[in-house]
């Protein structure tokens, strides 16, 4: 009876750290991708009025009115090789922040270059 109450016991401390080992990864990865997010500065394009445009990048990001952000397009490659490099990165211009709109949202104009929806800017 004892030695069942043993490796009941132990199975049972194993599940609580396989359990505890799992939470760590998943809150470990999560808080990588906002450091990445966070210090790269890389957001996308998600909508333009005439000359202004709407980014996914605000407060939280650390974004600040006057930052000039690098505007990239991806285009698909024309290779017969087969490789999993099949975007190709390609400046096109420059976005200047007017104004932050909420924490994860800011307003900005075209200062060089061109822009459309679904680009990506990153901080000069």
């Amino acid at each position: 009876m004892e030695v069942t109450k043993v490796i009941n016991k132990s199975k049972n401390t194993h599940k609580v750290l396989l359990f505890a080992a799992v939470l760590a990864s998943v809150l470990f990865i999560g808080h990588c991708a906002t450091f990445h997010h966070g210090y790269n500065m890389k957001g996308s394009i998600l909508k333009q009025k005439g000359n202004e445009y709407y980014i996914c990048i605000g407060t939280k990001d650390g974004a600040k009115e006057g930052q000039v952000y690098n505007v990239y397009s991806y285009h698909e490659r024309r290779t017969d090789a087969d490789t999993s490099n099949y975007l190709q990165r390609e400046y096109i211009g420059a976005i200047k922040i007017t104004r932050i709109v909420f924490e994860h949202y800011a307003k900005a104009v075209l200062v060089s270059g061109r822009a459309g929806m679904h680009d990506i800017v990153e901080l000069k």
